[in-house]
Order: C-alpha cells, then structure tokens, then sequence
C-alpha cells in the first residue's frame, strides 16, 4: 500500500498505510510492556508418576506498577492455561495439568508467557523462571501379593501377639505406673471410670521385603511398575516394607520419606534420563 500511494500521490493510501504503520507500532509497544515484569514460579507435587496426569500450581506475579496484563497464554511442559486478566502488583495461582510418559529425571521449564494482547495481529512470547528437576517415579501396575510378601489373614485375627508401639489392638488393660499416657483409651476409661490402656502389636513381626530380582516381569520396566505397586499397596496397609535391589538393601520402614525413598531408587533404576 506504500508503495501503490507512492506511485498513485493517492492522499487516502497515505491515510490507510499511515493508520496501520500506527496500529503496527502500537500494538508492538503495549503487547511488549504487556509481557514485562511478570514473574512465574512452578510448584511439583512431592510424588509424580509416569503416564498419570500431575498437576503442577503455577504462581503468576505481576510486578508492573500501574499496568495489568491481559490474555497470557502459559506454557509448561505440553500444558497450558489462559490467565485472562492480572491486575498490576498482584498474584494469582493457577494449575496445569502435564504428564511425563517415562520414569526418571525430568526438567520443569522454564515457563513460556505469550499474548495476542492487543489487536491480535502478532503473538509476542518470554521465558520465565528457571528450570526445574523431577525425579518420575514408575507407573504402578497391579500385581497379585504374593504369599511371601503378604500373608492374607482373616478379619479379626493379630499379625503379632507380641506387645509392641506401632501395629494393631491386642488388648486393652488396667493403667499401671509408668505407662504411656498416649496410649490411654480414653472412651473405655470413661465407661468403667478406671484408666485403660491400649496394648499394640509389634510391626516388626509383619514386616516385608521386596526382591527386586525374583519379581516375574517380561522385562524391567513392568518389575519396576509391579515393585511400584507392592510398595504402595503394603504401605498403605500399614505394613512396613524393606526393598532389595541390585545388591542395595532397604531395611523395612513405615516412614513418608522411606516410601519416597524407596521410589526414588526404583525411579532411578539403571539411571533412566530423559531430556
């Protein structure tokens, strides 16, 4: 059109081209202050696993001093969300979903931030925030306990019938000195009006060990998702589980931090990378 008004001395080219020259630089100039000074910071849960749905929290932070920002598109790892409107020096929490198809060592980021903000003529995109590491536990996969890791007992009866702090009710007594108040049973206390203690089985009687090795796959990555499972299941059964693999003993544990553990070494089982 610049060049037809040249050519033609055609005062309403002049206009035409002058008018979206204008348009052009306007929306050049507030769609880049519209992407500056934003601030973004990923959160990852503490237990991610392969092929499943995570959602990480995203905190959006706008520093500008007197301008929103409007249609930011964010980007993380194949996920994104539309943050429509933020207002200026405020925050705002949002959450996508992403999912990493393989175990192992991840990297989160960094954040893309684009914007067709404000005519929609082009998409202008910044980095932001810096990246981060992820250890992707496997994939559970269900596999039957076997008699050696689990022993099935029918309802009512006691893993242990020796006295412990951790496990299941085997009695319940009359209060003698030195006793743990933390174990009064406070509702038999108040039906007989004389102080009841509550006896516990020991869980070192239940405890179970996994071997890596003797667990029938078709190949290492589903003994992986099967010893996944195993841990998990026993765990949550309040069984303390132990784990042998490649020649590293686990001892049994009941502990957050030991299952995250134990994950973590089948997570990292011959140091699966993925870029």
């Amino acid at each position: 059109m610049g060049i037809s008004a040249i050519n033609t001395s055609n005062n309403l080219l002049y206009l035409l081209t002058s008018l979206l020259l204008g348009f052009m630089g306007a929306s050049g100039f507030l769609g880049k202050r519209n992407l500056s000074n934003l601030e973004l910071d990923v959160e990852v849960p503490e237990e991610v696993y392969a092929g499943r749905e995570v959602p990480l929290r995203l905190k959006a932070a706008n520093r500008k001093g007197l301008l929103p920002s409007f249609l930011l598109q964010i980007e993380v790892n194949g996920g994104k969300v539309l943050l429509p409107y933020l207002d200026p020096n405020s925050e705002a929490c949002l959450s996508v979903k992403v999912v990493f198809p393989k175990r192992g060592r991840h990297e989160i980021g960094p954040v893309s931030i684009s914007s067709v903000f404000p005519f929609n003529f082009f998409r202008r995109r910044v980095l932001s925030g810096k990246k981060k590491e992820v250890v992707v536990f496997p994939s559970p996969k269900p596999f039957p306990i076997p008699n050696s890791l689990d022993r099935e007992r029918p309802a009512g009866e006691l893993y242990s019938k020796d006295r412990g702090v951790e496990g299941d009710l085997i009695s319940i007594r009359d209060y003698v000195e030195k006793d743990p108040l933390k174990y009064v049973h406070w509702k038999q206390s108040a039906r007989t009006e004389v102080l009841k203690i509550k006896e516990l089985s020991d869980t070192e009687g239940r405890s179970r060990r996994i071997e890596f090795e003797r667990i029938p796959a078709r190949d290492a990555e589903e003994r992986l998702s099967f010893a996944t499972y195993l841990v998990l299941t026993l765990m949550r059964r309040r069984v303390p589980v132990g784990l042998k693999i490649k020649n590293v003993l686990f001892q049994p544990g009941l502990s957050e931090a030991h299952r995250r553990s134990l994950l973590k070494e089948l997570a990292l089982y011959e140091e699966c990378m993925v870029p």
